[in-house]
């Protein structure tokens, strides 16, 4: 009593000197918080005063001021968070979070603002990389994320490459990165921040990198980096990081397949291996990486010690296994596990956990033989049941009380498989267990299940063992009932199952009569007869039940009964279906159309009917009635149904097409197109181009504008709508149709690739513009064209050739403007007057050379050949001028000598023509250009130029298509 006492005392006494340590560490904290806000409010004051005696032209004050009231700010922070967390929960959710930090808010602010004031007014300041790291801290603070990040960056380009600042930026970018998950970006800023060892958090931003390297899958670096951090972590003068590390370490050995160095590093390390990694692999799990986990935990199972260990690795591993599809190893793990259920091993946790499993992987297995999910794979559907019968068994075991349950679910499975002779017994064993626990429900379902089973396609002894040879003799005592009902079913199954047509229609004709009410499974035995007449070829017992049926000797439902119909005229398609193959088309034609046209026909048999009428008449040439015919079975089928015939439609608007029946043609191409509109036709494009062209050649513009509206929503992209839209464009021109013309090129322009194309038709609305008398409308189009031709230059698109054509056409009218300027300019004296304007001549015609050139590149040939002459001309123009210039009012000397003088200026003129021309003739002839100024270079003397209009005064055309 008297130990407990001192005991007591004791322990109160360490708790009352344990909070006298914990007020006086608070008081001594707020102590030095409030000397150093005192400090710091004087260095402002000074700072300030400063600044105000220079008149804020020292940006080093500024900037030390901008420091001092961010470091205030930080410390009423601190102050003001302490307040806030001693406020009671209750009361703070009611009030504004932002009037408990309004004094500090006010300083980041002020710093924030003198920072700016600062970047304002001295641009070229040498330590603005300090000023940016103020506002990225501030905007940090303020939770501004990206404004945060482009100050970091700034900071960091503002400041030398090995400043504190710099690392400083590098790292706060570099953790931004890292929260984002931009690892390069994370990895490459710590890499260049932690060169240096500058600080006490170099362990911690070591550890960022070391998962930055480990993202970018430079595992052995980032191992590299982390062991580092470890051990430099045992130094008080760092971080402590120990344990993430520890942590982390195995996780990062595990994917570099660096096991046996993991083991290495824990042992060392004094830790247990699979205790660590068990739990780095719990972890992991938590962490949604369960691939890695799945990997720790298989490789921590090789160096288990205990049972007790292995069975809680297990554990872990075996939601993993079920989470990834890892059947087999989900199974072993489960067999493992239940041994050990089996010797008492497993606490009740780990129990329930195994149930869980077991349970939950029995019943995906069976729902995934249920749903036929491997119906076509014979040898993985035969192992996944027999892995659902382990499960099933496991369960039983585990859950002994409602085994019955388990035995039924594994008959189930292999009923689902159609392993019914496995089936049996496992129902059999379910009823004997149930009676044993006493459970109604199951034994019903059983015994249910069973009967079911046995009226399937099992073996002869699984039949002899259980109830087969009692069907009979059941029904004879119990003609009546439901369980009478169910007999008589499976007796007919497996009646027709044997192929014993005659006692399966015996068994009908007893069902009907004494259960005539139940028609609808009359009908399902019905249908299997006379689907068993129909396969084997017995016309007469298919006719036979089918007068049955129509005299209502048997009620069938009004689907049925239309199918039974439907399926007396398939035979009367058969007789029509041979003549054709005889070639008797007539007689073909003859049998279609009374099937189209009876009464009793249904609109499957009219459509088939219909669409074979078509194809007669196409085979024998009456367009009109093959039009018709294929129209009407267009209207009736269902678009897969076109899809499947869809050749032959295109078949039908070809010949249409051909015999020039235009509108028919269209008409029957946009009606496929509207019907395959949402299939995945090959063949859509194709009734697309072909109404269109169609529409644009008969000149029907509105038809094809709404066929051109409907092509997106059918699926067809720009590769095919845009050359649609353009076909459009060019026929308007074509039929001079100007008022949707320009609609059509709004369209087009909204797709910048359109561009080049736009260039040539630009062009003839620009001329049709000019020529109606609206000058100032053609100029706006022309600058347009410039501008689609730029952009197509810049994006390295091809221009077509009569669009550079028109280019060069704009650009040429300014270049003969440029030569009537030049021209216009005189030569004259007085002298000065004279030297000034033979100067300008020749600045003009610098100029007027450069454009021409630049024009000849376009690649026009119009251009080329237009261009040339416009400086040869140019050349010969002023070189003619200079020498034949007379000074007047000279004497016969001075104006001997001056002539002699200009005749040494003129003479490179003549060459530099000359050479011009020389050039001009061989792209002529080596590009095969075609252009009215040929004739100006190849032919002299004023000679007639034959080429280039014919003798029907046709003009010929060049390589772009223009005169």
């Amino acid at each position: 009593m008297m130990k407990r006492k001192m005991l007591l005392s004791f322990c109160l006494g360490l708790f009352l000197t344990n909070s006298l340590v914990i007020k006086e560490a608070k008081a001594d904290v707020e102590q030095r918080r409030a000397e150093l806000i005192k400090v710091l409010d004087e260095e402002l004051r000074e700072v300030t005063r400063l600044n105000k005696q220079v008149g804020a032209k020292r940006p080093d004050l500024m900037l030390r001021m901008a420091q001092v009231l961010l470091e205030k700010a930080r410390l009423l922070k601190d102050q003001e968070n302490q307040k806030y967390l001693e406020v009671p929960a209750a009361q703070r959710e009611k009030g504004s979070k932002d009037e408990y930090f309004k004094e500090s808010r006010r300083y980041f602010d002020q710093a924030q603002k003198t920072v700016l004031v600062l970047l304002k007014n001295f641009k070229n300041f040498d330590e603005k990389g300090d000023a940016y790291y103020i506002l990225a801290y501030n905007a940090k603070e303020l939770k501004q994320e990206e404004q945060s990040r482009k100050f970091f960056q700034k900071a960091l380009e503002e400041s030398k490459s090995n400043s504190v600042i710099a690392d400083k930026s590098r790292i706060a970018l570099a953790e931004i990165y890292f929260n984002k998950g931009s690892f390069d970006k994370s990895m490459n800023l710590y890499e260049t921040a932690l060169k240096t060892k500058r600080d006490k958090w170099w362990t911690k931003d070591a550890f960022n990198l070391a998962w930055s390297y480990f993202k970018m899958g430079r595992h052995d670096k980032a191992i590299d980096v982390m062991t580092e951090s470890y051990e430099l972590s045992k130094n008080p003068k760092y971080i402590d990081m120990t344990k993430s590390i520890e942590r982390d370490l195995a996780f990062f050995y595990t994917e570099a397949g660096k096991s046996n160095e993991a083991i290495a590093f824990y042992k060392k390390n004094g830790k247990s291996v699979s205790d660590v990694m068990l739990k780095v692999g719990k972890y992991l799990k938590s962490q949604g990486k369960f691939a890695a986990a799945e990997k720790t935990l298989s490789d921590a199972l090789q160096y288990k010690t205990t049972e007790k260990e292995e069975n809680d690795i297990n554990i872990e591993l075996i939601s993993l296994y079920e989470k990834f599809g890892r059947d087999q190893k989900h199974l072993e793990t489960s067999r493992a596990l239940t041994s050990q259920f089996s010797k008492g091993n497993l606490s009740p946790d780990q129990i329930e956990i195994l149930k869980f499993n077991v349970e939950k992987m029995s019943a995906l297995i069976q729902q995934q033989l249920v749903a036929k999910t491997y119906e076509n794979q014979k040898e993985i559907r035969t192992k996944k049941a027999e892995a659902a019968n382990e499960y099933f068994m496991m369960s039983a075991l585990l859950s002994p009380e409602k085994s019955q349950t388990a035995y039924f679910h594994t008959g189930e499975t292999y009923f689902a498989i159609g392993e019914y002779d496995k089936a049996v017994p496992l129902y059999a064993e379910s009823i004997k267990r149930s009676q044993a626990n006493k459970d109604k429900k199951t034994e019903e379902l059983a015994s249910n299940a069973l009967m079911v089973s046995l009226g399937k396609n099992v073996s002869k002894k699984t039949s002899e063992d259980y109830l087969i040879p009692a069907y009979e003799g059941f029904l004879a005592v119990n003609p009546k009932g439901e369980k009478s009902s169910v007999v008589y079913q499976r007796l007919f199954s497996t009646q027709m199952g044997k192929k014993d047509i005659a006692g399966a229609e015996k068994t009908l004709i007893n069902y009907k009569s004494n259960f005539p009410a139940e028609s609808e499974t009359q009908e399902k035995m019905l249908a299997q007869v006379m689907d068993f007449h129909k396969d084997t070829g017995n016309k007469a017992a298919l006719l036979g039940w089918a007068k049955r049926i129509e005299s209502n000797e048997f009620k069938v439902n009004p689907e049925y009964g239309q199918k039974v119909k439907t399926l007396m005229l398939g035979m009367q398609f058969e007789k029509v279906e041979q003549a054709s193959i005889k070639g008797d088309k007539r007689g073909a034609l003859k049998g279609y159309l009374q099937i189209y046209k009876s009464p009793e026909t249904d609109k499957e048999a009219k459509k088939t009917a219909a669409y074979n009428i078509a194809v007669l008449f196409y085979e024998t040439g009456e367009w009109k009635q093959m039009y018709g015919w294929a129209d009407r079975a267009a209207v009736m089928m269902e678009p897969a149904e076109i899809v499947k015939f869809e050749k032959d439609f295109i078949l039908f608007t070809t010949d249409l097409f051909q015999r020039r029946q235009f509108a028919e043609s269209a008409a029957l191409s946009e009606k496929i197109f509207d019907k395959i509109c949402t299939t995945n036709s090959k063949n859509i494009k194709t009734y697309f181009k072909n109404a269109n062209v169609i529409y644009l050649a008969d000149r029907q513009f509105d038809k094809s504008l709404n066929l051109l509206a409907k092509a997106p929503k059918c699926g067809l992209g720009n590769d095919v709508v845009l050359p649609g839209y353009l076909d459009h464009l060019n026929e308007l021109a074509a039929a001079s149709k100007w008022g949707s013309f320009n609609e059509v090129i709004k369209k087009l322009e909204a797709t910048k690739e359109m561009w080049p194309q736009l260039i040539y038709p630009s062009s003839l609305l620009a001329n049709e513009l000019e020529n109606i008398g609206r000058v100032e409308d053609a100029g706006k189009v022309r600058s347009k064209m410039l501008t689609y031709f730029e952009t197509a230059k810049k994006s390295k698109m091809d221009v077509p050739l009569e669009g550079l054509d028109a280019i060069a056409l704009i650009r040429l009218n300014a270049l003969e403007d440029q030569v009537k300027r030049l021209n216009s300019v005189r030569l004259a004296f007085p002298e000065a007057e004279y030297n000034k304007n033979l100067k300008n001549k020749f600045v003009m015609l610098d100029k007027i050379t450069t454009e021409a050139i630049s024009i000849a590149e376009l690649g026009s040939g119009i251009g080329i050949v237009k261009a040339y002459r416009y400086i040869v001309e140019a050349h010969e123009g002023l070189q003619k001028e200079i020498t034949e210039f007379t000074p007047p009012g000279k004497s016969p000397e001075y104006v001997s000598s001056f002539q002699k003088g200009m005749q040494k200026l003129a003479s490179p003129l003549d060459k530099q023509a000359q050479d011009f021309r020389e050039t001009a003739i061989k792209k002529i002839e080596k590009e095969n250009i075609l252009s009215s100024d040929n004739g100006w270079f190849l032919v002299k003397n004023d000679a007639i130029i034959p080429e280039y209009y014919n003798e029907k005064g046709n003009a010929l055309m060049d390589k772009a298509g223009a005169k």
